[in-house]
């Protein structure tokens, strides 16, 4: 890798690990929009749900991996938060 190539990548793995940090924040401050569980302690049980579902790709991994903030706040405006147990019970109806 030329060195340029080696800054970009540090840049880019600094940036997301940032962004994940800050949806974990953001996480502990939601609730189970079903079972009004709380994220404070366990931000980790925080899944997001789209409703309607959407088709074109696993929108899950969009969210942890997305390219910028503004591409992580569309994404998380179509989606309302549950945890890990009730979004089970709700892709299983």
């Amino acid at each position: 890798m030329s060195k340029k190539t080696d800054k970009e990548f540090v840049g880019r793995r600094k940036e997301k690990r940032e962004r994940r940090r800050w949806l974990t924040e953001y996480k502990k401050t939601l609730e189970c929009s079903i079972c009004k569980f709380s994220f404070k302690e366990k931000p980790e049980c925080c899944d997001f749900h789209h409703a309607p579902e959407p088709a074109e790709r696993p929108h899950a991994l969009y969210i942890a991996t997305s390219t910028s903030d503004k591409a992580l706040h569309a994404e998380l405006k179509k989606t309302v938060p549950v945890c890990a147990n009730c979004h089970r019970t709700v892709h299983k109806r």
